[in-house]
């Protein structure tokens, strides 16, 4: 490019040459003109070449520059990169140093969290640690799907607290570590272990109990003796040892549920205080937002339960879900989780109760702590005397070689320390002069001298008497742990605060509580503090678990290390697994079995051969031989008998164990139990030893085994007990009077509901497995019936593929094959509830209640018969009842008593005006009355009054409210001065009450009642305890009559006896006659009743009315008429009968004959007016009044006029 700049250049300088030569002016001036021109383009032409230099000039400047740039930048980076790795390896050096440090310094054990949150950080990988296994969990042990159902173990902590916690802390009530049992004098609880209750529950789980319409035997068992100790312990309140104790006649192993839900909601209503308590209102609207509220129904907030169930009451609780279910259905019903539950709840009433349970729980702590005080003693003697004996252990200097531990070692600065102290102790001892040396040492040696203890001198005799009284002591103190332990502690943790537990009565098994979080929540991302957690139960049963549990530990956290040291021991103490089965051990012995099997084997075959040559002749004959080939023949029959009896051992090896489910579900237990129970009960009857001198909780034990049918109507299986019940009652009212009935239609009946039930309810026990063809079925049904363990052995042994279900051999069941289970099991109820209200009417009728009950009524429904007053008095009676609600309103409501007393004269009113409604009404007010808050009893009784028209006063009822209001203070200040308690309300709900109301001798309930709440029930548990109820009753009843029967039978053979002996005298002339004066005494015998009224004299009573009866049977009625005797009902008696003289009989005349009555108590005034009363109003509804002329006023009021017969 210059090159082509400088050519034009001169190009250009030699045409500016040649043009000057010529110098022509237009020339010029054109020339100067392109002169100019091409100066122009010249100047514009360098300056572009200018700027192009300049330009290219600036790039490579600006290059260069770049690249000093880019090379400067590199270097920095270089030099940066090399600081930052300087400084990385300062780092890596300092955390490797810090690293070293601290893994130098960590001392063993540590807290197991930091511990393993410090190997995270230091990235420790080299422990010999494995993974933690899989434990078995609680049911899988037991359970032969072992597979199945595991989650059935896991609980979420918010629910409750767990079936296995239940079941481990009910085993502890009863037997474990609190051990109820052992504490009563009466033997009521059987000698289980946990391994069958785990049996019974897991019954439970599997749904056996709802298949055979049965609970397990123990748990049954276990229900009865809680419910039996909680109605029979003192309780503060009278009233509420009453109505608890009237519980229990309705007590049996089928009527346990119902009971239970009558205690609970007895329990409820007494500790239900209504002071604790919120009245449910209407919010103040005008308080919280400052206007009026315009609406007047407002939705009443129903506020939450108190008092018994305390904070259980939510539909969630398991508690309250029990209770709800108990009180609808059956107990087989209920869930394993609510049947504990509820158990619990009854455990720790029983805890609360009873406070002798804490006292011998101190007793049994202070025994501990004084054989551990005696232990310690014996081992320090054991340690002197073998000092003394023995003299002290050499000392064992340790090698130069040896290595020390470094766990326990110093730290350097420690060492270095030490070791100036030691250099400058030195120099200090060599700088003093020789003379304090001296003094030092001797008075040193004096101190050791004075100090130094007299050497213990012991022979050989006392040294082996201290080792023995230590083996005693120590001996002593572990049968102690087993037997006077509290509670059972935590044995130990793993490093997430596991909890591990053996418990001192049943060794043999470690169980471990694991809690997680429930990640299977609504919000999975919370933290673990903060979400809920599941708890599962697990087992260990056998060494190799346990080893490889051992395996997961790390001992070098402190809760992993105590709790390796607890289960393999440490030197002074031995561990848990000697208790644990060792299945290694038996898996080793299995491999030698085998082992040796082969190895016989091949010495028979060697043997064998031996004997096949000798017999060939291979050898040479010779005695030596000869005597060879007997010691030959002899070694293959031992080797022959030794893999026999090798061969016999391996098959046990190889067979299973079939499973008694019977033994392992407590069921065996349970039979010898009742059996134990039996023989001691009929022993103390042949000694003659009475109950009532034993201690107050004397109660006998309920036998719970019979709830398991036997195939037969002999008393087992719950419908078979019933039967069993009624066919004795039965048959005591057949010894007493012959039924006119058909009796063997009856029974029948009875026996084939049995036969119904048991087809309908087969027992299942174990797992559930294949069911039997028909065939198997049709050929078992033809075999003869056992029990319930002879049946199901039998059917293990035949095959474990049958289903263990229990046939009978009676009548085939008549119940339609279209209809349900259910609805043949409905049906069943329903046919056994008839003869139940037979049998109760046949004793209400032959006990003489149906006609004492009958003169009641009649006497209720006639209380004037006056001609001219009927109106009038009829109207007043109608209008008694409402007088007595008025009068109810003027009293406080701080006084309970007077209220309670007013409610019930107000309902004895209604009753005799046969206002059968109000009556009704006025009873469901008084079981609403709670001695704490009588208002609410007062204000429903005001509302009674209001629903029926209220009450208008006249003068004359004002005048009668004063003189009651009046009466009302002054019998206050009469019971303040005697200081009489009137009756406390009962705490029983109406269906405890009803329960109790069979025969009608209940004042708060009628028959009526029961006879509804029987054929009303529909569940049956209802039905046992109204049956329980009324046959313990009926029972003694029937009793009284029988002893009655007897007394008047041997009555009648003295009053012979003495008639002949008259006899005898009158004949030989003697005129005297016998001085002995008889009492009449309470006889029975089946009689008529005539419309007879009379007085009868009796001896610690006045004169008292009474009806004539005629005996049935003719030839006893001869004989009371030979004997100048007559059999007479007391009216105000219910049933009972008396055999009086005839001498002691006079009309009755409807007053007392007696003058003075002041010499009888009150009581026997009051019932005498009351019989006067019934007497007079049964004869004045015949019109067959005979009293004297002179007018007698009732004491009811009414004025009694002598009337004419028509």
């Amino acid at each position: 490019r210059k090159r082509t700049v400088a050519a034009e250049v001169a190009a250009r300088k030699k045409k500016k040459d040649d043009l000057k030569k010529k110098k022509d002016p237009k020339k010029d001036k054109e020339d100067k003109m392109k002169k100019d021109k091409l100066l122009k383009k010249e100047k514009e032409l360098k300056k572009s070449i200018f700027k192009k230099e300049k330009v290219l000039e600036g790039e490579e400047l600006l290059k260069k520059q770049a690249e000093e740039k880019a090379r400067r930048e590199a270097e920095l980076q270089r030099q940066k990169a090399r600081r930052e790795a300087e400084l990385l390896r300062q780092e890596a050096a300092r955390k490797a140093k810090e690293r070293a440090e601290r893994l130098r310094k960590r001392k063993f054990p540590i807290e197991d969290t930091r511990l393993h949150r410090e190997d995270r950080e230091l990235c420790v990988s080299n422990i010999k640690v494995k993974k933690r296994p899989m434990l078995p969990l609680f049911f899988q042990i037991i359970r032969a799907d072992s597979n199945k159902g595991s989650s059935r173990c896991d609980v979420i902590d918010y629910d409750c607290r767990g079936t296995v916690s239940d079941l481990i802390q009910i085993y502890h009530f009863f037997r474990g570590d609190v051990g109820f049992g052992d504490m009563l004098e009466t033997p009521l609880v059987a000698d289980f272990t946990l391994q069958h209750l785990a049996y019974a529950v897991d019954e439970v789980l599997n749904g056996n109990c709802k298949k055979s319409r049965l609970l397990p035997p123990l748990l049954s068992h276990l229900f009865v003796v809680s419910l039996q100790i909680l109605m029979t312990t003192p309780h503060e309140n009278p009233q509420l040892a009453k109505d608890l104790s009237s519980l229990m006649v309705a007590l049996t192993p089928a009527s346990w549920s119902e009971v239970c839900v009558m205690y609970m909601e007895c329990m409820e209503r007494y500790y239900s205080k209504p002071e604790g308590v919120v009245e449910p209102g209407y919010t103040d609207v005008e308080y919280l937002f400052g206007r009026k509220d315009t609406f007047t129904d407002q939705e009443v907030v129903e506020l939450p339960r108190c008092g018994y169930f305390g904070g259980a009451n939510a539909n969630h609780a398991v508690l309250a879900r029990a209770f709800d279910k108990l009180n609808r259905q059956d107990p087989w019903c209920l869930s394993a989780e609510e049947l504990l539950c509820l158990l619990r709840a009854l455990t720790d009433d029983i805890l609360a109760t009873r406070p002798d349970v804490n006292l011998h729980l101190l007793d049994r702590e202070e025994e501990l702590a004084a054989l551990l005080r005696e232990k310690r003693t014996a081992d320090s003697n054991f340690r002197k005397f073998k000092l003394a004996f023995e003299g002290p252990p050499a000392k064992k200097t340790p090698s130069k070689n040896s290595k020390i531990n470094t766990i326990n070692a110093p730290n350097n600065e420690a060492a270095a320390a030490a070791a100036t102290a030691a250099t400058t102790a030195a120099t200090t001892a060599t700088t003093t002069p020789a003379k304090n040396t001296t003094e030092d040492a001797e008075k040193k040696e004096e101190k050791k001298e004075k100090k130094k203890p007299e050497k213990l001198k012991v022979n050989k005799w006392q040294f082996e008497q201290a080792k023995k009284d230590q083996e005693r002591a120590r001996n002593a103190y572990e049968k102690a742990l087993v037997s006077h332990v509290p509670r059972s502690k935590v044995t130990g943790q793993d490093r997430d605060y596991n909890n591990f537990y053996s418990f001192p009565k049943d060794p043999e098994v470690i169980y471990a509580e694991i809690t997680r979080p429930n990640t299977t929540g609504l919000a999975p991302g919370l933290p673990a503090e903060v979400q809920m957690h599941r708890t599962s139960w697990h087992c260990i049963q056998n060494i190799s678990t346990l080893e490889s549990l051992v395996e997961s530990l790390d001992k070098r956290g402190i809760r992993e290390r105590n709790l390796m040291e607890q289960l393999l021991g440490t030197e002074g103490k031995k561990g848990l697994f000697r208790h644990v089965y060792d299945d290694i051990e038996e898996g080793e012995a299995k491999e030698r079995r085998k082992k040796k099997m082969v190895d016989l084997q091949k010495k028979l075959e060697e043997c064998q051969l031996n004997a096949l040559r000798e017999e060939e002749g291979s050898f040479r004959r010779s005695g030596r031989l000869v005597g060879g080939s007997e010691k030959i023949q002899t070694q293959v029959q031992k080797t022959e008998e030794e893999i026999a009896d090798l061969q016999a051992k391996l098959i046990e090896d190889q067979t299973v164990a079939k499973p008694n489910f019977v033994e392992l579900t407590g069921i065996q237990i349970l039979q010898s139990f009742d059996t134990k129970c039996r023989k001691a009960q009929r022993l103390k009857k042949k000694l003659g030893s009475n109950d009532d001198d034993d201690d107050g909780d004397h109660v006998l034990p309920i036998q719970c085994t019979s709830l398991i049918p036997s195939g037969n109507v002999d008393g087992t299986g719950l419908v078979g007990l019933l039967v069993n019940k009624f066919l004795e009652m039965e048959q005591l009212c057949e010894d007493l009077v012959p039924s006119s009935k058909d009796r063997d239609q009856w029974i029948y009946h009875l026996e084939q509901l049995v036969a119904n039930w048991n087809d309908a309810c087969p027992t299942f026990i174990g797992p559930e497995i294949k069911e039997a063809t028909k065939n198997e079925n049709n050929n078992n049904n033809n075999k003869p019936k056992g029990s319930v363990r002879h049946r199901l052995e039998s059917e293990w042994e035949d095959s474990q593929q049958t289903r263990r279900k229990l046939t009978m051999s009676t009548p085939v069941s008549t119940l339609s094959s279209s209809t349900t289970n259910q609805a043949a099991l409905n049906q069943i109820l329903e046919k056994l509830k008839q003869p139940l209200l037979d049998l109760e009417e046949r004793i209400y009728e032959l006990s003489g209640l149906s006609m004492a009950h009958q003169d009641q009524n009649t006497a209720d429904d006639n209380m004037s018969t006056v001609e001219n007053t009927v109106a009038e008095e009829r109207q007043k009676m109608l209008m008694a009842w409402k007088r007595k609600i008025h009068i109810l309103q003027k009293i406080p409501s701080k006084r309970g008593t007077l209220i309670r007393e007013t409610l019930v004269q107000a309902i004895d009113a209604a009753r005799k005006a046969n206002l059968g409604d109000i009556v009704v009404k006025l009873r469901s007010v008084l079981l609403m009355y709670d001695r704490t808050a009588p208002g609410e009893c007062k204000r429903q009784a005001v509302q009674v009054l209001k629903d029926h028209g209220g009450y208008d006063m006249d003068d004359g009822d004002e005048d009668d409210d004063e003189e009651g209001e009046g009466a009302d203070k002054d019998g206050k200040e009469e019971a303040d001065e005697e200081k009489e308690e009137l009756p406390i309300p009962s705490n029983l709900c109406f269906e405890a009450m009803s329960m109790l109301g069979s025969l009608g001798d209940n004042t708060n309930v009628t028959r009526l009642d029961w006879i509804h709440a029987v054929k009303s029930c529909k569940t049956i548990s209802r039905f046992s305890a109204l049956s329980a109820a009324f046959l313990q009753k009926a029972s003694l009843r029937l009793d009284k009559l029988s002893s009655e029967r007897e007394a008047l039978e041997k009555s009648l053979e003295r009053w012979k006896k003495e008639l002949e002996r008259n006899k005898r005298r009158g004949s030989k002339g003697g005129n005297k006659k016998s001085a002995s004066k008889e009492y009449p005494t309470e006889m029975w015998a089946d009689v008529d009743y005539t419309d007879e009224f009379c007085m009868v004299h009796l001896e610690t009573h006045p004169w008292w009315p009474a009806k004539k009866c005629v005996a049935k049977d003719s030839k006893l009625q001869k004989s009371l008429h030979t004997f100048d005797r007559v059999l007479v009902a007391m009216v105000g008696e219910h049933g009972g009968l008396r055999c009086v003289k005839s001498t002691d009989i006079s009309k009755f005349t409807g007053s007392a004959k007696e003058n003075n009555l002041d010499k009888f108590s009150k009581t026997d005034r009051l019932q005498l007016k009351e019989s006067l009363a019934i007497a007079r109003r049964i004869l004045r509804g015949r019109q067959d009044m005979f009293l004297d002329d002179n007018n007698i006023e009732d004491d009811d009021g009414f004025r009694e006029e002598k009337k004419s017969a028509t």
